[in-house]
């Protein structure tokens, strides 16, 4: 188990009273990997503290010219250009309140969902990558997690809960109203992690 302690929440409560921000200790084996190279990238930052990070373009900047017409691609290309990545600085974090009582986990994959498509987090320094490029964020259903911790689907939300996962975002179900979606790599993490005596014996999803 691998863990950092990182500063993400906000000096203040949510009734404006300023108190010293809490640090959060987070095991990263229980996150998404986009929201673990997040967490790794603050730890990596100046006093552990939720700040200004860069992101690297998944693809280089050559195969945008893929789709152009010949005659723009011999005018306009650049080998030593192309063969590089792009990049951008975020700092979009939610504003998370000292006395809120959502934990770490949750705030995490919240971010990591608004980091834009087609981008990876490098880290603090844009010359220095803190961690492997994430690979697709796996999205269960309650129903993939009732699956695979071997409980009713009735059962998913309460039983996550307790165990300190909660949905990094809801969407629109097929039937009508709305489903929440969790970390695949979240729900793997805290059903392993549980008293051996309390799991079942079931095929893993692939």
């Amino acid at each position: 188990m691998t863990t950092v302690t990182i500063s993400l929440r906000y000096g203040r409560t949510a009734a404006g009273v300023k108190v010293p921000a809490p640090q959060d200790t987070v095991e990263l084996e229980r996150l998404s990997p986009r929201a673990r190279a997040l967490a790794l990238a603050v730890a990596a930052s100046l006093g552990g503290k939720a700040g200004p990070i860069w992101l690297e373009a998944d693809r280089p900047y050559g195969e945008s010219w893929e789709h152009r017409p010949p005659e723009e691609r011999d005018a306009y290309a650049d080998p030593a250009r192309d063969a590089r990545r792009a990049l951008q600085e975020w700092n979009d974090w939610d504003r998370w309140y000292a006395d809120d009582t959502a934990d770490a986990y949750w705030y995490l994959e919240r971010q990591a969902a608004k980091l834009p498509e087609g981008w990876h987090v490098l880290g603090p320094d844009p010359h220095t990558r803190v961690a492997d490029p994430e690979q697709p964020a796996d999205d269960w259903y309650s129903e993939d997690a009732a699956a695979h911790m071997g409980i009713a689907v009735s059962g998913v939300r309460t039983t996550l809960k307790r165990l300190g996962v909660r949905p990094y975002r809801h969407e629109p179900a097929p039937g009508g109203g709305v489903r929440a979606v969790y970390s695949a790599a979240a729900v793997r993490a805290v059903h392993a992690a549980r008293p051996r005596a309390h799991k079942q014996q079931h095929q893993e999803m692939p």
